[in-house]
């Protein structure tokens, strides 16, 4: 919790200090990895962060945290350029939980902005069905006009 704090208030090389510590006290605990692995995106050392990741991923213990994992790797694909390694994780959260609105509608929310219309419909939709929130709504919307609008 320290180092996420210390994060928080951009003390990043604190941070990298905590978590070193935190990983010599309890090397195969979910939290250094994951933290480690966002700090070095914010270092913008990607493959780091990418390897980091994917080892808090193994230890991930709980649904969240998984998600965490999988929402940082989403971060590291879109600072990269990488849409479709971003793509194939959206879908892996979907596999993994089928009835988290959310993760259609984020997916729906990338579809938006590859300007594939069409599937961003698909997706806010399903979102829709499981859960209604208003960011969904109002993305599906600005796809269907957009949808209209190319036609």
């Amino acid at each position: 919790m320290r180092a996420r704090i210390q994060m928080l208030e951009y003390e990043y090389r604190e941070a990298w200090k905590t978590l070193n510590q935190a990983y010599r006290l309890g090397g195969q605990s979910f939290q250094p990895w994951y933290l480690m692995g966002v700090l070095n995106r914010f270092y913008k050392e990607y493959d780091r962060a990418r390897t980091l990741l994917r080892k808090a991923k193994g230890l991930a213990r709980h649904d969240y945290q998984t998600r965490w994992v999988l929402q940082a790797l989403m971060k590291v694909a879109d600072d990269t350029g990488d849409a479709a390694a971003e793509e194939r994780l959206h879908k892996e959260e979907i596999e993994l939980f089928p009835r988290r609105a959310h993760a259609y509608g984020n997916y729906g929310a990338f579809l938006l902005e590859q300007d594939r219309y069409e599937d961003a419909i698909v997706q806010l939709e399903k979102a829709l069905s499981i859960h209604r929130y208003p960011m969904a709504l109002e993305q599906l919307r600005k796809a269907r006009r957009l949808a209209e609008e190319r036609e």
